[in-house]
């Protein structure tokens, strides 16, 4: 019954990716026969090579040959007209096909399952539950970390070989990268930077209008002075609405915008 429910999707799913008129679902079919094979193989106790077909497989060759049929603009109709053309051909193959399945394969040609009807009925003795037998796992690692230790540690180099060659061949070189270092940025004084600004070579001053910090009650006015690419920044003390006043037409034809911060105080109103 389960060979049934696995082999039919199998049978079906070969049938649409040649059937399917879409490429991207001609490829999409080919994932559910790897599936259904996985199924097989654990049905027939190769525990092993269930997981890794569909990881090669599957997570491989399906998902290149995806990104390939994806990447290129394949006509359909054109596709269409190929598919007919051939349709000759390939159903005289799929008919040997058949016929070698239904008739040349016999359930005589592999008697030595251990089924109950190979051991009774055809009077076969089964000589694996006679024996010490392990499993497929424990053989595949007895064999490579053993007889194949040699030919095991030269496929690991030559996939770290391929993994460096990819790194390297994909990595972009530069000469004129600037790098900074940040606790030495972090430890300069801020009225001692010089930033570059893509302004004109005119002198300008931000106006930023008094306001009262937690640590020092007296309003500070900051004004930032730009001349060419250089802009220091420098502040000013201001206590009253007189001195704020008094400053205001010396910076007032370099002022380009008035700026409100946060935690600013109104502005004082005039007396």
């Amino acid at each position: 019954m389960i060979l049934s429910v696995l082999s039919s999707p199998a049978l079906v799913s070969g049938l649409m990716v040649v059937r399917a008129k879409n490429p991207v679902h001609s490829v999409l079919f080919p994932i559910l026969v790897f599936c259904d094979t996985s199924g097989l193989l654990i049905l027939l106790g190769l525990d092993f090579s269930a997981m890794i077909f569909p990881v090669v497989h599957i997570g491989a060759i399906a998902v290149s040959f995806l990104f390939v049929v994806m990447m290129f603009n394949i006509q359909i109709a054109e596709i269409h007209e190929e598919v007919l053309r051939y349709l000759p051909v390939s159903g005289i193959i799929g008919l040997i096909f058949w016929w070698e399945m239904f008739f040349i394969l016999d359930n005589e040609t592999i008697p030595l399952l251990p089924t109950q009807r190979n051991t009774t009925s055809l009077g076969y003795t089964v000589y694996a539950g006679k024996v010490r037998s392990w499993t497929n796992l424990e053989t595949l690692g007895n064999l490579l970390y053993t007889y194949y230790s040699v030919w095991f540690l030269v496929s690991s180099l030559i996939l770290l070989v391929a993994m460096i060659g990819a790194i390297v061949l994909t990595m972009h070189r530069t000469t004129k990268v600037k790098r900074q270092d940040v606790f030495r940025r972090n430890a300069l004084d801020f009225r001692r930077t010089i930033m570059r600004r893509p302004r004109a070579s005119t002198k300008t001053v931000i106006l930023e209008r008094p306001r009262i910090t937690a640590k020092n009650r007296t309003p500070r006015s900051h004004f930032s002075f730009c001349t060419g690419k250089s802009v220091g920044t420098h502040s000013r003390s201001v206590s009253s609405w007189a001195e704020f006043s008094e400053l205001l037409p010396v910076v007032a034809p370099y002022v380009e915008t008035v700026v409100e911060t946060a935690g600013s105080v109104p502005m004082p109103q005039r007396p």
